[in-house]
């Protein structure tokens, strides 16, 4: 327990540090201006405004609670560190650390020419199709409501601003470092963490399934999952979830090395506290697959004496309560400004009637199964048949090793969101379930491996493996297809930038937009180039506007409109710009 307390500690130190930088160079008038700061929830509808929870006394309740957890954790840190015991704890963690890269490079430099030149050329085809979707693909929405809303304002506003789950805390905060270094480069600010983190997380994975199980099958895991549509998009989007499936990867492999691997309980502990703690204060729904690893090490305690499962347990807890407890801390800022209710009621998991969640179930089992796994009945019999068979095939074996304790821990995973759905009456968005995919892929190609070894020379141990193959070479084929996609979304970002220049070059006055597309376009657009246009997002009685935009194809302008001389100056495909008429002077 030593090392968990001190590893307590320096979490809390660095989490108030942290906030401290932040927070204590801003002042009360800083924050309370978030509250006219526009964000698109639903493009449709507008921009929304966010009625802010702050008052001056919260503020200063919530400086002086941070000033002393910010006093007590550095002195609580400095009073461990100051004792030999604890020390001691320190290089243990940095032996295990330097054991653990020395095997690594052991595992590395076990593998053949082959496999060395195999593994190169796949992560850097999957570096390039992360790259080519990274400079070809637009920007979304989601994208620009991250920017605009939350980077654009500041890391305070990142920090404090939580009008809607779009605020993928940490990772923003990474995009505000990276505006500083990129000022101007909006697409590289948004989009570059994701990209360096998903590069250096997937060399990672990699590595660590070669050294948990073997060669062949990290391989087909990392060509599945790397060339999968879905993970090229999020490895290349300015949005949290591939920190958060890094920060999963990371803390599933500490969880299974702190039950197989006795000599590296240090490392496990802590690779599993800090991942789990960036990845709850990335997104918050990182608490499921946390639930999973719980259960996994619950599990894992079965197989001690009696004895020992005490201090076991007691690590457990020690372990969840950092997780916690520094969750919490690095989101008081959010409580004290945007009210802890946005945070803890997240409308998009909201819980259902018994009679709505099953009239939506099967719509919302087979929307996330496409974007998942592609095609949707081969791949939920699929994914039914692994789920199933998994345990069969595990509890018929008498020994536990370490392939098998990793395959059960990845089963958990996958399973644990259906259970968590069916008992909270809930439906996650499908992307925040990518990782079960991963876990997914683990499993198949685990079974693949399991029949080629039993029947290395019959057809029945050669066929789940050349099925795996033949989907990764789907895969790249339907990537490659994806580029009429990304032509679309080119085009139409174009005839959206053209529609926005052409204003610019008009006579100003004020433009009604509705709830279009345009409006959040063009409202990041004179975010970033300083100089906006006068945007009118909703007609008020009696308002007059110099410009009105409606949809391509609009044969009949509102009421209001038809009586006022208004003629259309502006078309493309996507809208139509009326403009009004001005008298003019003699």
């Amino acid at each position: 327990m030593r090392f968990l307390l001190l590893l307590g500690s320096l979490c809390l130190l660095g989490a108030t540090v942290y906030l401290a930088g932040i927070f204590w160079f801003s002042s009360y008038e800083d924050l309370a201006r978030l509250g006219a700061v526009p964000y698109h929830e639903y493009v449709p509808d507008g921009p929304s405004y966010l009625q802010l929870a702050l008052t001056p006394s919260r503020y200063a309740a919530f400086r002086t609670g941070l000033g002393i957890l910010l006093a007590g954790s550095l002195i609580s840190s400095a009073l461990l560190i100051l004792q030999p015991a604890y020390r001691s704890e320190f290089k243990g963690l940095g032996q295990e650390a330097r054991q653990a890269l020395g095997a690594l490079r052991g595992t590395a430099h076990q593998l053949s020419r082959t496999e060395v030149v195999v593994s190169g050329g796949l992560l850097l085809a999957i570096l390039l199709a992360r790259l080519c979707w990274l400079f070809l693909d637009p920007m979304s929405p989601d994208e620009i409501t991250s920017y605009d809303a939350f980077v654009h304002q500041g890391a305070a506003a990142v920090t404090s601003f939580y009008p809607i789950p779009n605020n993928h805390v940490f990772y923003n905060f990474l995009c505000w470092i990276a505006a500083q270094a990129l000022p101007n480069h909006v697409l590289l600010i948004v989009r570059l963490p994701s990209l360096l983190v998903a590069t250096v997380g997937t060399a990672i994975s990699y590595g660590l399934l070669t050294w948990f199980l073997n060669f062949r099958v990290a391989t087909v895991v990392t060509a599945l999952f790397g060339l999968t549509p879905l993970t090229v998009l999020y490895a290349a989007s300015g949005r949290g979830y591939f920190m958060q499936m890094v920060c999963i990867e990371l803390a599933f492999f500490a969880a299974v090395g702190t039950v197989t691997k006795p000599n590296f309980q240090r490392l496990g502990w802590a690779v599993f506290v800090l991942s789990s703690i960036i990845g709850l204060y990335t997104i918050p729904t990182y608490a499921a697959p946390l639930v999973a690893l719980a259960v996994l090490l619950l599990a894992a305690s079965l197989q001690l004496p009696a004895q020992a499962r005490a201090g076991y347990y007691a690590h457990m807890l020690g372990a969840g309560a950092i997780i916690m407890v520094t969750a919490g801390v690095l989101y008081m800022p959010v409580g004290t400004v945007s009210g802890w209710e946005r945070l803890l009621t997240n409308r998009y998991l909201a819980s259902h009637s018994f009679a709505s969640f099953w009239a939506l179930s099967r719509a919302h089992l087979y929307e996330t199964a496409a974007m998942l796994l592609g095609p949707v009945r081969p791949g939920l019999v699929c994914s039914a048949a692994v789920l199933v068979l998994t345990p069969l095939v595990l509890v018929r074996q008498h020994s536990q090793t370490r392939g098998q304790w990793l395959a059960w821990g990845a089963w958990l995973m996958v399973v644990t969101p259906l259970v968590l759905t069916i008992a909270q009456r809930m439906f996650f968005p499908g992307r925040t379930l990518m990782y079960t995919t991963y876990f997914l892929f683990v499993l198949a190609a685990l079974g693949a491996h399991h029949l080629a070894t039993k029947w290395p020379r019959h057809w029945p141990g050669k066929v789940p493996l050349a099925l795996l193959l033949a989907l990764v070479a789907w895969r790249v084929t339907e990537l490659a297809g994806s580029w009429s996609t990304l032509r679309r979304s080119r085009e139409q970002n174009a005839l959206v930038s053209h529609a926005y220049q052409w204003l610019q070059t008009q006579p100003r006055g004020p433009i009604l937009l509705g709830g279009s597309y345009h409006s959040l376009m063009f409202h990041h657009f004179g975010l970033t180039d300083g100089n906006p246009l006068p945007l009118r997002f909703k007609s008020e009685p009696g308002g007059r506007y110099r410009y009105l935009l409606v949809p391509q194809g609009t044969l009949i302008l509102p009421s209001w409109a038809a009586a006022l001389p208004y003629h259309l100056a502006y078309q493309d495909a996507l809208i139509q710009i009326y403009k009004l008429d001005t008298p003019q002077r003699n």
